[in-house]
């Protein structure tokens, strides 16, 4: 799996062979405006207002302008696969696609420069449930409800559940574009240390049978082995030890509080870092790290977890552990003649956050946004669509194999040859993709949509699903209070400060931020919520 690489570079590659749109000239600037078809005539209003007529599919296609994020350098066959999937776009809802390719570094600025000057952009993503706030909150996006309505069942079809992750403040306004609606946590861990330790169980270990096995790795492997291995200045762990009490953020951060997974019966938003099982969990990194079962660098180290298990220095590290995450990750070890396993701490849960957290929007400057929301509908049901953007052409660059939806190279092209790559998995019905490799079990499909069928009420489903708290009011608060989260956070969960010292400090610096007026704000915004429903 390629890694995302924030190379700062934008290029923008128009296809000469598009035809120019004959829609509406006004662009608009506001929700509230209309938008025209090729007819002229005006079925589509935003806000809610009723969308009856449809868009003729006849004449000239209509140009969708489409946010395409990549990372390193855009593929030289980029123009190639836009002029496919332009045709293929024409022939099913008579529009075509111009792709505007913008790395991270630069797509938020990019972004907002062309809804800024009133420049046509029809589709784009926001990445997080406050990007997300932040395009609805500037009026860049425009509710969706009755263009679902109209032409997505297939959306609706694909994406179930999850689409309650486009909502913000009662209304839709994104189509989520997720392959798991849900995360599980624990470790990985070197099978080795776990047969010749003797781990208690792979099962949901608590802090004392993992305290236990830690404490005979750390003796039999001596001083300079660390049975549990961090790495990074933003490392949290709080999620990977904890089931039960699973912090629900409710859409936006800790920043604004959260719902424990255990006390789901009472929606009454906390404060994480009050809480009694936020205070055991630190107080046991602490106990580790001054054992020394964690590494004393794990703040400041260059290294991965993955590369100092690989020289000999660790047995764990925490990771996400669903279906595809133990083989991808035996993959790496395979060379150091390493067998891993996952240890299950935490069940998947599925909340608000996990399902905004990429969301595409039809945006105001929007010429059409029947037709953007026709060729966004593609991006969910269209099989040769989604493998167009995901792969590119069949035969040239990829092949299918015999294993039903896994691809390979053809014959003389590999990574360093092929001609389109899109390893980012952001675009639509991200589960439909082909896959490429052997580290998939040949059941992945299966297992995915086994873990994907979500439903309300199951107990691995957050009941407040469909709200996401609006920090716009709290802004202020909500920057002083993320600032102290991100000077006191990390070194406590890393175990390397004493919280018996450290966390009565970062309590009362998060209230002089305002941590509890946010929560005041989210739980009256949040009990209006349950009210409506």
């Amino acid at each position: 799996m390629a890694k995302k690489l924030l190379a700062v570079i934008l290029a923008c590659v128009m296809l000469l062979t598009l035809l120019t749109a004959c829609g509406g000239n006004n662009t608009p600037s506001s929700p509230d405006n209309q938008s025209k078809t090729e007819s002229g005539s005006t079925p589509v209003a935003d806000n809610g207002d009723d969308v009856s007529t449809p868009v003729d599919s006849d004449g000239e296609p209509y140009k969708v302008v489409m946010e395409y994020l990549y990372f390193g350098e855009l593929s030289p066959d980029f123009a190639e696969v836009e002029a496919a999937i332009s045709e293929r776009a024409k022939e099913l809802v008579n529009c075509t696609v111009e792709f505007v390719p913008v790395t991270f570094a630069e797509a938020d600025n990019t972004m907002n420069m062309m809804l800024s000057g009133g420049e046509q952009l029809d589709l784009m993503i926001a990445m997080g449930g406050t990007g997300f706030q932040n395009a609805v909150n500037r009026n860049q996006a425009l509710e969706l409800e009755n263009l679902l309505e109209q032409y997505g069942s297939g959306i609706k079809d694909a994406m179930g559940l999850s689409i309650e992750g486009g909502y913000l403040n009662g209304k839709l306004y994104a189509i989520p574009s997720l392959d798991k609606f849900g995360r599980e946590y624990g470790l990985i861990g070197v099978d080795d240390y776990m047969e010749k330790y003797n781990l208690a169980t792979r099962d949901h270990p608590t802090y004392e049978q993992l305290d236990e096995w830690f404490a005979r790795i750390k003796e039999g492997e001596g001083e300079n082995f660390y049975p549990l291995i961090l790495s990074g200045n933003t490392i949290t762990t709080y999620e990977y030890f904890n089931d039960d009490n699973t912090a629900d953020p409710l859409g936006s951060t800790v920043a604004s509080g959260v719902i424990l997974k255990s006390h789901n019966s009472d929606p009454t938003i906390v404060n994480l870092f009050e809480t009694p099982e936020y205070k055991t969990h630190v107080d046991w990194m602490h106990k580790w790290y001054e054992a020394g079962y964690i590494n004393p660098d794990c703040l400041t180290t260059s290294e991965t977890a993955q590369s100092l298990i690989q020289s000999g220095k660790g047995a764990n590290y925490t990771i996400f552990i669903e279906m595809d995450m133990l083989p991808q990750q035996q993959s790496a070890f395979d060379a150091y003649d390493m067998t891993v396993d996952k240890i299950q701490m935490a069940n998947k849960y599925t909340t608000q956050a996990n399902l905004n957290s990429q969301n595409w929007m039809v945006t105001v400057n929007s010429e059409n946004p029947e037709k953007a929301f026709q060729f966004l509908s593609l991006l969910y049901t269209d099989d040769e669509i989604i493998n167009l953007l995901y792969w590119g052409i069949e035969g040239k660059h990829y092949v299918k194999t015999d294993k039903d939806m896994f691809v390979a190279f053809p014959e003389g092209v590999d990574g360093t040859n092929v001609g389109y790559s899109q390893p980012l998995g952001l675009y639509g019905a991200v589960a439909k993709r082909y896959l490429r490799g052997t580290t998939y079990p040949d059941d992945y499909f299966e297992q995915l949509a086994k873990f994907d069928d979500i439903h309300e009420g199951d107990p691995d489903v957050s009941p407040y699903l469909g709200y996401t708290f609006n920090t716009e009011p709290f802004k202020t608060e909500f920057a002083a209070v993320n600032d102290v989260i991100s000077q006191y956070r990390y070194s406590l969960e890393a175990g390397a400060v004493d919280p018996e010292e450290v966390l009565p400090q970062f309590i009362d610096a998060l209230k002089s931020a305002g941590i509890d007026t946010i929560i005041e704000g989210n739980q009256e915004s949040l009990n209006e919520w349950l009210a409506s429903k």
